[in-house]
């Protein structure tokens, strides 16, 4: 299998290069192996596999914008549901290095969120939160079990500002209502469902050109020193998210 090379094209002036084709060909012929029985690839989801056995974000904790988009390998779990003992053995191990490195950097974190606070946060604990879940389901192992509550409880309020972070829901508690959306500058309504890019760190977002608020910011009482003393993503995660409620807003 030749995994090619692979740029998000955006403008032709812009491109985000992704860093994850060794998980799309290790879930690829994973897929093959799992769903539809053709056991000649199981050579290359394993060789694929163990090119990078943990995802890079988990270990290094840091990635440029996309780096490492889908955030989570998925080949591993497929290739931990194996009937092959010693196969299934290796790559549950793998899942359970990148938790140990998630949990390394939660114990310091009231919350407890171990995933770098960079673009795109939200969708890093969105890949964060199945692979503690698969990785329970396939083993028994309930080791990492307060750390995938924790990462789902985040996304729905259980945070420093007591927000979710998908718009609209809860329909009854705080939520986003003004993504960074064409549709909802033209439509004046939310997109319900959608995940916003979430926290990150002060140096991300005071390096970010053109943006502003449109509005007060709501959680500014939140900003400062008082949200240092969490974590050290510093004070401006939460203007980050809320810059994504309100800009362009009319």
């Amino acid at each position: 299998m030749d995994p090619g090379k692979c740029k998000e094209t955006i403008l032709p002036e812009i491109t985000r290069p992704r860093n994850a084709t060794k998980w799309d060909c290790s879930l690829a012929a994973a897929t093959f192996v799992m769903f539809a029985g053709q056991q000649e690839f199981v050579k290359d989801a394993k060789y694929w596999g163990e090119l990078e056995p943990v995802t890079p974000w988990m270990e290094l904790h840091r990635a440029r914008h996309y780096q490492f988009y889908r955030f989570v390998n998925l080949g591993h779990a497929l290739l931990a549901h194996s009937d092959d003992p010693a196969l299934s053995s290796q790559f549950a191990g793998y899942m359970r290095q990148g938790l140990e490195q998630l949990q390394k950097y939660a114990t310091d974190n009231p919350f407890p969120m171990g995933i770098p606070f960079q673009w795109c946060s939200s969708n890093i604990v969105t890949a964060a939160a199945p692979q503690a879940r698969l990785y329970r389901e396939i083993t028994g192992d309930e080791t990492f079990t307060e750390l995938e509550a924790a990462l789902i409880d985040w996304l729905f309020g259980c945070n420093p500002w007591g927000t979710s972070m998908i718009c609209g829901l809860p329909e009854w508690g705080v939520s986003p209502t003004l993504p960074h959306s064409a549709y909802t500058y033209l439509r004046k309504e939310t997109t319900f469902g959608g995940l916003i890019d979430g926290p990150v760190h002060r140096p991300i977002y005071e390096s970010l050109l053109g943006i502003h608020l449109f509005n007060p910011d709501k959680f500014a009482n939140y900003q400062g020193s008082a949200a240092r003393r969490f974590t050290t993503m510093t004070s401006a995660i939460i203007r980050r998210t809320n810059r994504r409620w309100t800009v362009r807003q009319a």
